[in-house]
Protein backbone atom coordinates (compact mmCIF):
# COMPACT_ATOMS: atom_id res chain seq x y z
CA UNK A 1 0.00 0.00 0.00
CA UNK A 2 1.78 3.54 -1.05
CA UNK A 3 0.37 6.35 0.89
CA UNK A 4 -0.75 9.44 -1.10
CA UNK A 5 0.78 12.47 -1.89
CA UNK A 6 -1.02 15.71 -2.05
CA UNK A 7 0.47 18.37 -3.72
CA UNK A 8 -0.56 22.62 -3.57
CA UNK A 9 -0.32 23.37 -7.43
CA UNK A 10 3.14 24.65 -7.23
CA UNK A 11 4.32 21.28 -7.09
CA UNK A 12 2.63 20.07 -10.31
CA UNK A 13 4.44 21.98 -13.06
CA UNK A 14 3.55 21.88 -16.85
CA UNK A 15 6.18 20.03 -18.38
CA UNK A 16 7.60 21.53 -21.34
CA UNK A 17 9.83 20.44 -23.91
CA UNK A 18 13.37 21.30 -24.08
CA UNK A 19 14.25 19.85 -27.23
CA UNK A 20 13.87 16.26 -29.13
CA UNK A 21 15.48 13.61 -28.52
CA UNK A 22 16.29 10.56 -30.18
CA UNK A 23 13.41 7.67 -30.58
CA UNK A 24 13.44 5.14 -28.50
CA UNK A 25 15.88 7.29 -26.05
CA UNK A 26 13.97 7.44 -22.51
CA UNK A 27 15.55 9.85 -20.29
CA UNK A 28 14.57 10.61 -16.34
CA UNK A 29 11.90 13.34 -15.49
CA UNK A 30 13.62 16.39 -15.10
CA UNK A 31 14.56 17.73 -11.59
CA UNK A 32 13.11 21.10 -11.64
CA UNK A 33 13.45 23.46 -8.58
CA UNK A 34 8.97 23.62 -8.53
CA UNK A 35 9.35 19.90 -8.05
CA UNK A 36 11.47 20.09 -5.10
CA UNK A 37 9.65 18.58 -2.18
CA UNK A 38 12.25 17.88 0.70
CA UNK A 39 15.82 17.94 1.14
CA UNK A 40 17.90 15.42 3.40
CA UNK A 41 20.84 15.46 4.99
CA UNK A 42 23.97 12.84 4.79
CA UNK A 43 25.84 12.96 7.95
CA UNK A 44 28.94 10.91 9.18
CA UNK A 45 28.60 8.77 12.35
CA UNK A 46 31.30 6.54 12.28
CA UNK A 47 34.47 5.76 10.00
CA UNK A 48 32.82 5.01 6.58
CA UNK A 49 29.53 5.15 7.90
CA UNK A 50 26.89 7.58 6.86
CA UNK A 51 22.91 8.02 7.54
CA UNK A 52 20.51 10.46 5.56
CA UNK A 53 18.12 11.83 7.97
CA UNK A 54 15.11 13.73 6.52
CA UNK A 55 13.58 16.91 8.83
CA UNK A 56 9.66 16.28 9.25
CA UNK A 57 6.89 17.85 11.22
CA UNK A 58 4.52 15.46 13.10
CA UNK A 59 1.43 16.89 14.80
CA UNK A 60 2.93 20.70 14.69
CA UNK A 61 6.25 18.67 16.22
CA UNK A 62 9.45 19.30 14.67
CA UNK A 63 11.62 15.37 14.14
CA UNK A 64 13.93 13.79 11.73
CA UNK A 65 13.44 10.20 9.82
CA UNK A 66 16.44 7.88 8.57
CA UNK A 67 15.69 7.13 5.11
CA UNK A 68 16.97 3.77 4.21
CA UNK A 69 15.87 3.65 0.72
CA UNK A 70 17.17 0.80 -1.15
CA UNK A 71 17.56 -1.40 1.45
CA UNK A 72 14.90 -2.72 3.76
CA UNK A 73 11.16 -2.79 2.56
CA UNK A 74 9.69 -0.22 4.88
CA UNK A 75 7.00 1.73 5.15
CA UNK A 76 7.20 4.14 7.96
CA UNK A 77 8.48 2.67 11.63
CA UNK A 78 8.00 5.28 14.25
CA UNK A 79 9.08 5.46 17.68
CA UNK A 80 7.02 4.47 20.60
CA UNK A 81 7.06 8.41 21.94
CA UNK A 82 6.33 9.51 18.00
CA UNK A 83 3.48 7.38 18.17
CA UNK A 84 1.96 8.23 21.26
CA UNK A 85 2.57 11.71 19.92
CA UNK A 86 0.67 11.21 16.90
CA UNK A 87 -2.21 9.33 18.85
CA UNK A 88 -1.86 6.14 16.92
CA UNK A 89 -1.23 2.30 18.33
CA UNK A 90 1.17 -0.01 18.10
CA UNK A 91 0.35 -0.52 14.24
CA UNK A 92 -2.37 1.81 12.19
CA UNK A 93 -2.52 4.70 10.22
CA UNK A 94 -1.03 8.04 10.16
CA UNK A 95 -3.40 10.88 9.61
CA UNK A 96 -0.86 13.02 8.29
CA UNK A 97 3.10 14.18 8.08
CA UNK A 98 4.67 17.37 6.97
CA UNK A 99 7.24 16.38 4.12
CA UNK A 100 9.30 19.85 3.46
CA UNK A 101 6.41 21.35 1.16
CA UNK A 102 4.35 19.02 1.31
CA UNK A 103 1.74 16.85 3.46
CA UNK A 104 1.58 13.13 3.41
CA UNK A 105 -1.61 11.67 4.46
CA UNK A 106 -3.28 8.10 5.57
CA UNK A 107 0.50 6.66 6.04
CA UNK A 108 0.76 2.70 7.15
CA UNK A 109 3.07 2.63 10.87
CA UNK A 110 4.51 0.46 12.81
CA UNK A 111 6.58 1.00 15.93
CA UNK A 112 10.37 0.66 16.30
CA UNK A 113 12.64 0.96 19.01
CA UNK A 114 15.08 3.29 18.46
CA UNK A 115 18.37 3.98 20.22
CA UNK A 116 19.26 6.73 17.85
CA UNK A 117 21.23 10.18 19.39
CA UNK A 118 19.79 13.27 17.24
CA UNK A 119 21.81 13.95 14.35
CA UNK A 120 23.68 17.14 14.34
CA UNK A 121 21.80 20.83 14.08
CA UNK A 122 18.69 18.61 13.47
CA UNK A 123 15.71 17.75 15.67
CA UNK A 124 15.56 14.42 17.42
CA UNK A 125 15.28 10.83 15.44
CA UNK A 126 11.28 9.75 15.42
CA UNK A 127 11.40 7.17 13.32
CA UNK A 128 12.97 4.92 9.48
CA UNK A 129 11.13 5.36 5.97
CA UNK A 130 12.11 2.93 3.64
CA UNK A 131 11.01 1.77 0.07
CA UNK A 132 7.55 1.84 -0.01
CA UNK A 133 7.89 5.19 1.56
CA UNK A 134 10.41 6.64 -1.06
CA UNK A 135 9.19 5.23 -4.02
CA UNK A 136 6.66 8.09 -4.06
CA UNK A 137 9.36 10.16 -5.34
CA UNK A 138 12.39 11.16 -7.88
CA UNK A 139 15.63 10.86 -5.49
CA UNK A 140 18.52 12.31 -6.05
CA UNK A 141 21.89 11.67 -4.02
CA UNK A 142 24.31 14.27 -4.17
CA UNK A 143 26.97 13.11 -2.61
CA UNK A 144 29.56 15.73 -2.82
CA UNK A 145 27.14 18.22 -0.96
CA UNK A 146 25.78 15.48 1.24
CA UNK A 147 22.56 15.92 0.31
CA UNK A 148 19.43 13.54 -0.68
CA UNK A 149 16.71 15.54 -2.47
CA UNK A 150 13.31 14.22 -2.60
CA UNK A 151 11.25 15.49 -6.23
CA UNK A 152 7.62 15.06 -6.95
CA UNK A 153 7.12 12.46 -9.61
CA UNK A 154 5.55 13.00 -12.92
CA UNK A 155 2.96 11.36 -14.84
CA UNK A 156 4.60 11.39 -18.09
CA UNK A 157 8.34 10.36 -18.94
CA UNK A 158 9.20 14.20 -20.28
CA UNK A 159 11.64 15.23 -22.85
CA UNK A 160 15.33 16.61 -22.10
CA UNK A 161 17.65 18.62 -24.11
CA UNK A 162 20.99 16.89 -25.51
CA UNK A 163 23.33 17.90 -22.38
CA UNK A 164 21.54 17.51 -19.11
CA UNK A 165 18.12 15.84 -17.92
CA UNK A 166 16.78 19.36 -17.12
CA UNK A 167 17.39 22.36 -15.27
CA UNK A 168 17.74 21.41 -11.67
CA UNK A 169 19.43 18.49 -11.83
CA UNK A 170 23.26 18.22 -11.05
CA UNK A 171 24.93 18.92 -14.32
CA UNK A 172 26.86 15.44 -15.88
CA UNK A 173 24.23 13.26 -16.09
CA UNK A 174 23.17 12.51 -19.67
CA UNK A 175 20.93 9.63 -21.28
CA UNK A 176 24.27 7.19 -21.64
CA UNK A 177 24.46 7.03 -17.97
CA UNK A 178 21.23 5.67 -16.87
CA UNK A 179 19.77 2.28 -16.89
CA UNK A 180 16.50 0.45 -16.55
CA UNK A 181 15.52 -0.57 -13.12
CA UNK A 182 14.80 -3.79 -12.15
CA UNK A 183 11.78 -5.46 -9.87
CA UNK A 184 13.50 -7.32 -6.96
CA UNK A 185 12.47 -9.34 -3.83
CA UNK A 186 10.29 -7.88 -0.96
CA UNK A 187 9.64 -4.71 -3.44
CA UNK A 188 13.47 -3.71 -3.23
CA UNK A 189 14.81 -1.70 -7.12
CA UNK A 190 17.58 -3.43 -8.95
CA UNK A 191 19.56 -2.35 -12.01
CA UNK A 192 22.55 -3.37 -14.08
CA UNK A 193 26.27 -2.95 -13.43
CA UNK A 194 29.34 -4.22 -15.09
CA UNK A 195 32.15 -5.65 -12.37
CA UNK A 196 34.96 -6.17 -14.09
CA UNK A 197 33.16 -5.62 -17.61
CA UNK A 198 30.88 -8.63 -16.09
CA UNK A 199 27.01 -8.14 -15.99
CA UNK A 200 25.76 -7.97 -12.16
CA UNK A 201 22.34 -7.32 -10.49
CA UNK A 202 22.65 -4.14 -8.48
CA UNK A 203 21.04 -3.04 -5.52
CA UNK A 204 22.19 -0.24 -3.09
CA UNK A 205 21.73 -0.51 0.56
CA UNK A 206 21.70 2.54 3.01
CA UNK A 207 22.38 1.24 6.49
CA UNK A 208 25.25 2.67 8.36
CA UNK A 209 28.10 -0.04 7.84
CA UNK A 210 27.10 -1.69 5.48
CA UNK A 211 29.28 -3.68 3.12
CA UNK A 212 29.69 -4.24 -0.31
CA UNK A 213 28.89 -8.18 -1.19
CA UNK A 214 28.56 -9.97 -4.22
CA UNK A 215 27.23 -13.65 -4.34
CA UNK A 216 29.08 -16.71 -4.92
CA UNK A 217 27.27 -16.54 -8.58
CA UNK A 218 29.12 -13.61 -9.01
CA UNK A 219 32.48 -14.84 -7.85
CA UNK A 220 32.64 -17.23 -10.18
CA UNK A 221 31.86 -15.20 -13.60
CA UNK A 222 34.50 -12.47 -12.43
CA UNK A 223 37.15 -15.85 -12.56
CA UNK A 224 37.38 -15.60 -8.52
CA UNK A 225 38.29 -18.71 -6.24
CA UNK A 226 39.74 -18.58 -2.72
CA UNK A 227 43.10 -19.01 -4.46
CA UNK A 228 43.03 -16.03 -6.53
CA UNK A 229 45.92 -13.62 -5.92
CA UNK A 230 43.69 -10.78 -5.24
CA UNK A 231 41.32 -12.67 -2.49
CA UNK A 232 41.80 -12.52 1.05
CA UNK A 233 40.29 -14.65 4.03
CA UNK A 234 38.74 -12.55 6.33
CA UNK A 235 40.29 -12.81 10.19
CA UNK A 236 37.84 -15.00 12.06
CA UNK A 237 37.39 -11.99 14.29
CA UNK A 238 35.83 -10.21 11.48
CA UNK A 239 33.58 -12.71 10.35
CA UNK A 240 30.46 -11.63 12.43
CA UNK A 241 30.22 -9.34 9.69
CA UNK A 242 27.86 -11.63 8.56
CA UNK A 243 25.30 -10.25 6.27
CA UNK A 244 21.85 -11.48 7.63
CA UNK A 245 23.24 -15.13 8.59
CA UNK A 246 25.46 -15.50 6.15
CA UNK A 247 28.96 -16.48 6.84
CA UNK A 248 31.67 -13.96 5.42
CA UNK A 249 34.41 -15.53 4.78
CA UNK A 250 36.70 -13.93 1.92
CA UNK A 251 37.41 -10.22 0.31
CA UNK A 252 38.44 -9.30 -3.25
CA UNK A 253 39.91 -5.94 -3.99
CA UNK A 254 40.55 -4.86 -7.71
CA UNK A 255 36.91 -5.06 -8.62
CA UNK A 256 36.37 -2.09 -10.73
CA UNK A 257 32.55 -0.94 -10.76
CA UNK A 258 30.62 0.65 -12.97
CA UNK A 259 27.06 1.90 -14.02
CA UNK A 260 26.95 3.50 -17.86
CA UNK A 261 30.10 5.53 -18.16
CA UNK A 262 31.38 5.48 -14.70
CA UNK A 263 32.58 4.12 -11.95
CA UNK A 264 31.61 3.71 -8.32
CA UNK A 265 34.21 4.45 -5.05
CA UNK A 266 34.98 1.29 -3.97
CA UNK A 267 36.78 -1.93 -5.27
CA UNK A 268 36.55 -4.10 -2.98
CA UNK A 269 33.97 -6.62 -2.12
CA UNK A 270 33.20 -9.67 -0.07
CA UNK A 271 31.97 -12.69 -1.27
CA UNK A 272 28.56 -14.49 0.39
CA UNK A 273 27.31 -18.07 -0.84
CA UNK A 274 24.17 -15.79 -1.48
CA UNK A 275 23.22 -12.10 -1.11
CA UNK A 276 19.82 -11.63 0.62
CA UNK A 277 17.77 -9.75 -2.68
CA UNK A 278 19.48 -12.14 -5.26
CA UNK A 279 17.19 -12.26 -7.77
CA UNK A 280 17.79 -16.01 -8.56
CA UNK A 281 20.29 -18.40 -6.92
CA UNK A 282 21.93 -18.38 -11.00
CA UNK A 283 21.99 -14.25 -11.04
CA UNK A 284 25.04 -12.47 -10.09
CA UNK A 285 24.24 -10.07 -7.56
CA UNK A 286 26.14 -7.53 -5.62
CA UNK A 287 24.57 -5.30 -3.27
CA UNK A 288 26.30 -1.58 -2.96
CA UNK A 289 27.15 0.07 0.18
CA UNK A 290 25.71 3.80 0.45
CA UNK A 291 29.58 4.98 0.42
CA UNK A 292 29.93 4.61 -3.07
CA UNK A 293 27.71 7.67 -3.91
CA UNK A 294 29.85 9.90 -1.09
CA UNK A 295 31.65 11.73 -4.47
CA UNK A 296 29.19 10.68 -6.74
CA UNK A 297 25.38 12.42 -8.09
CA UNK A 298 23.19 9.22 -8.41
CA UNK A 299 19.63 9.42 -9.31
CA UNK A 300 16.66 6.86 -8.82
CA UNK A 301 13.54 8.57 -11.46
CA UNK A 302 10.32 6.34 -10.44
CA UNK A 303 8.47 8.10 -12.48
CA UNK A 304 10.28 6.81 -15.43
CA UNK A 305 11.84 3.36 -13.99
CA UNK A 306 15.42 4.19 -13.86
CA UNK A 307 18.97 4.91 -12.26
CA UNK A 308 21.68 7.37 -13.10
CA UNK A 309 25.01 8.16 -12.07
CA UNK A 310 26.70 11.19 -13.17
CA UNK A 311 30.12 12.56 -14.11
CA UNK A 312 32.06 12.62 -11.12
CA UNK A 313 33.98 15.32 -11.82
CA UNK A 314 30.96 17.58 -13.55
CA UNK A 315 30.53 20.93 -11.25
CA UNK A 316 28.01 20.65 -8.60
CA UNK A 317 24.71 23.01 -7.93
Amino acid sequence: MFFLLRQSAVLVPALSLLGAYPAGVTTPAPTTPERLVAEAVIQEVGKDQHQVYLPVVLHGHAGTLILHFFQAQVKLLLSSDAMAQAGVASDGTLDSLTIGKTVAHDLPISSISLAETSPAGLPPVIGIAGNEFLDEYDIVVDGPAHRVRLYAPTSRPSMASAGTLGKGLPPGVKAADCVSTQPMPEGHTGFAIQANGKPMTATMQTAAGGLTIINLVAAQSLGLTQHSPNVQRVPDSLQTLAYQGVPNKYVATGIHLTLGRYPFREDSVYILARTPLQPTPATPSIELTFENLLDQVFVQSNSTGQVCLADPHASRR
